[in-house]
C-alpha cells in the first residue's frame, strides 16, 4: 500500500492523515479499534478523552481543552464552540470515527503550535437537519445567529461561519409561504418570523464581509432591503453602507435618503460622508474640465 493511501481497518477505510493548510489543522492516526460508520454531525454530541495538551498558552482562549477533568469520557455538544480553537476541536470530531484515536494540531494565528491526543469514545447522533420540524430549525438558526453575534467582535471569520450556517439552513425552508403544506409543525405567523430571522442573519453577514472588505459581496447580500416596504431601517443603513464602500455613491445616497437619517447619529454621519464625496468627485471633475478648455 502506498503510504499516502488510507489505511484499511474493519474493512472500512480511515485516513492515516487529515490536513488542512489553510486553517492550518492536522490529524494524524494513532489507533484505530472498528465500532461503526457513524460520524458525529453538527447535531451530535461526542464523548472524548483529551490527553497529551501542549503548546496551549494563556491567552489562548478555549473552554474544551483547558480543564483537567475534561480528559477523560467529557462530552462536547458540537456547535457549541465560541472560540476559534473549540471550532476547530469540533471540526476534527466531524473527521474522526467511534474508537479512533488520533494527534491533533492546530497552528494560531500567531504562529504557536497546540497539540493533543484525542479518542472518541462515543457520538450521540441526533439526526439529520433535513428531518427536523420547523420550530426545531428555527431554534437551531436562531442558535447559530446568537453564536455568531458572540464571536464578532473578537472573532469576525468564526462569527461569519456561524451566520452562513444559520442562513443555508432558513434558506432550505424556501419558499416560506409554502411551508404550511410541508411542515405539519408549522403555526401561523411563521413564514413572517422565518423572513425577519433570515434578513438578520444576511444583514450580519453583509457586516463580517465588510470587515473582509468584500464590499460587492456585502451590497448583493443586502438587495432584499430594495424592497419598497416591510424593510428595517438597519437593513437599509447597512445596504447604503455597502453601496457607499463600493463607490457607487448615487446609489447609497439614494438607499440612505429612504430613511430618516437625521435620527441617528451613525446614519447622519453616512450621509454625511456620501454627500462629501459627491462633492468632492463633483470638484474634481469641474476641475478636470476646466484643464481641458484652459
Amino acid at each position: 500500500m502506498a503510504e499516502n493511501e488510507p489505511k484499511i481497518v474493519g474493512q472500512y477505510p480511515i485516513e492515516k492523515e487529515w490536513i488542512d493548510e489553510k486553517k492550518g489543522l492536522r490529524k494524524q492516526l494513532i489507533s484505530f479499534k472498528f465500532q461503526s460508520t457513524t460520524k458525529a454531525n453538527d447535531l451530535s454530541k461526542c464523548s472524548v478523552a483529551i490527553t497529551e495538551l501542549n503548546g496551549l498558552k494563556d491567552h489562548h482562549a478555549t473552554e474544551y481543552l483547558r480543564d483537567e477533568q475534561r480528559n477523560l469520557d467529557y462530552w462536547i455538544t458540537l456547535s457549541n464552540g465560541l472560540t476559534p480553537i473549540d471550532c476547530y476541536v469540533e471540526l476534527f470530531l466531524k473527521q474522526m470515527l467511534i474508537g479512533e484515536t488520533s494527534c491533533c494540531s492546530i497552528k494560531t494565528k500567531s504562529g504557536d503550535y497546540i497539540s493533543f491526543v484525542m479518542r472518541l469514545i462515543r457520538v450521540e447522533f441526533r439526526g439529520y437537519m433535513y428531518a427536523r420540524k420547523l420550530p426545531e430549525i428555527m431554534a437551531i438558526a436562531l442558535h447559530y445567529k446568537e453564536n455568531g453575534v458572540k464571536m464578532y467582535k473578537q472573532y469576525p471569520l468564526f462569527a461569519h461561519y456561524y451566520f452562513n450556517k444559520a442562513a443555508k439552513i432558513l434558506i432550505s425552508c424556501e419558499p416560506f409561504e409554502t411551508l404550511g403544506e410541508r411542515d405539519m409543525g408549522m403555526v401561523e405567523g411563521d413564514p413572517e418570523k422565518l423572513r425577519e430571522l433570515l434578513e438578520t442573519i444576511l444583514s450580519n453577514i453583509s457586516a463580517c464581509l465588510i470587515k473582509q472588505e468584500r464590499y460587492d459581496e456585502a451590497a448583493h447580500v443586502m438587495e432584499f432591503a430594495e424592497r419598497p416596504e416591510n424593510v428595517t431601517d438597519k437593513h437599509i443603513y447597512r445596504r447604503a453602507n455597502a453601496l457607499y464602500l463600493l463607490g457607487r455613491l448615487d446609489d447609497a445616497k439614494q438607499t440612505i435618503e429612504r430613511i430618516n437619517y437625521k435620527d441617528k447619529k451613525e446614519c447622519q454621519l453616512l450621509y454625511n460622508n456620501i454627500t462629501g464625496k459627491l462633492k468632492q468627485s463633483d470638484q474634481n471633475y469641474k476641475k478636470m474640465i476646466k484643464n481641458m478648455f484652459a
